[in-house]
């Protein structure tokens, strides 16, 4: 009755989206637009509409563990106790769950996270192993400066699933298109200075060629500190999804040479019915590999995404357009947008519309198909 109720509240767009339970569904939904109610009136429908479907063959992704309680929440009010046997996960937590069942398969047995501070010793033995002419290693002031941007690089290329080479393909190919960037070049005249306009700057373009060797030095030690990791038994936070993606592309290979039948990827793609991703538009590089690797086996996977295609202007916070253009290159999917907002005032809506509309490139609306 309660999921009833609800239903008949939603719009001809959130019915469309919860009705169609078969096939690629891309749902472009903005703020205040109703998407956790709509996400969990979709999985109730599931149940209902399929009743030979059990709800442990459903896995709901989110971004956030708030967003996983959010969805637990609405539908445990909706079909009550079977709700806590749906999968409901972030990324992360199900890779982690991964791991925990299958921790031999995975070499991680007796593994612990690592602290901060154990990451920190880490970094500052690999700079204390380099030799003195490496760009990392300062000799004068703070020896472990480095250390701290080392991290972040690591974490990002974790989160991003680069590999050290991918690192050093694109800091080249930066390098070269420095002299054809706009801001490398001169606009005015300076006489005092001999520079006419057109010029290079020169000593600018050096510092920024400095800025990617250094780089390039840090990707290379990727794998050192990886291995330090597992030589102490740890793993950090972002190792959880990178390592089982690792871990599935290795059992393909297996797979396809014939010395492996039924790996873990296998389980979980005949677990997995019905795949269902909230805020897909924050999808790191990594946790889309994830993905892609659990809807291989299907040519056309029951999968449904929801998120705020305006929000992968957040580029620099992992938001990424590719993951829309992954999602709508599926034959037969369907693209739906949800403009009603329950949430803000006109003036609001008003005032956002103005201002991503000078956005120039989009993937909302009717542009969501034309612009990919």
């Amino acid at each position: 009755m309660q999921f009833n109720t609800e239903y008949n509240k939603t719009n001809a767009i959130q019915r469309e989206a919860i009705d169609q339970i078969e096939g690629v569904v891309v749902v472009n939904s903005g703020p205040g637009s109703g998407k956790t109610q709509m996400f969990a009136l979709r999985v109730a429908n599931i149940l209902i509409m399929d009743i030979q479907q059990q709800a442990r063959n459903i896995l709901c992704l989110t971004y956030t563990n708030a967003g996983v309680k959010a969805i637990r929440e609405r539908l445990y009010s909706f079909i009550g106790i079977q709700a806590y046997e749906v999968n409901i996960f972030t990324f992360h937590s199900l890779c982690s769950n991964i791991i925990q069942y299958h921790p031999a398969e995975f070499g991680l047995m007796d593994f612990e996270p690592v602290t901060e501070l154990e990451q920190y010793e880490i970094l500052c033995e690999i700079i204390d192993e380099l030799p003195a002419d490496n760009v990392l290693k300062r000799l004068k002031g703070d020896s472990y400066y480095e250390a701290k941007r080392m991290k972040n690089l690591y974490q990002m290329m974790k989160q991003e699933y680069w590999s050290s080479d991918h690192i050093k393909q694109k800091s080249l190919e930066y390098i070269k298109s420095l002299p054809e960037r706009e801001e490398y070049i001169y606009k005015k005249a300076n006489s005092k200075k001999n520079i006419l306009p057109g010029d290079l700057k020169i000593d600018a373009i050096a510092k920024e060629s400095d800025k990617m060797q250094t780089l390039m030095a840090a990707a290379e030690l990727f794998n050192v500190y990886n291995e330090k990791l597992y030589e102490r038994k740890r793993y950090d936070f972002s190792d959880m999804i990178s390592i089982v993606v690792t871990h599935f592309k290795k059992e393909l290979e297996q797979e396809a040479a014939g010395h492996l039948s039924h790996g873990i990827l296998a389980k979980q793609q005949e677990q997995f019915q019905y795949i269902l991703v909230d805020e897909f538009q924050d999808t790191t590089g990594s946790q889309l590999e994830f993905l892609k690797l659990l809807v291989d086996f299907w040519e056309i996977p029951n999968l449904f995404v929801v998120g705020d295609a305006d929000q992968t202007i957040y580029e620099f916070a992992g938001a990424r357009a590719k993951n829309f253009e992954w999602a709508l290159s599926f034959l037969d999917v369907k693209v739906l947008n949800t403009e009603q907002n329950y949430r803000s005032k006109q003036s609001i809506l008003s005032a956002a519309h103005n201002l991503i509309s000078n956005n120039k490139i989009r993937y909302n609306h009717n542009e969501l198909v034309a612009n990919v």
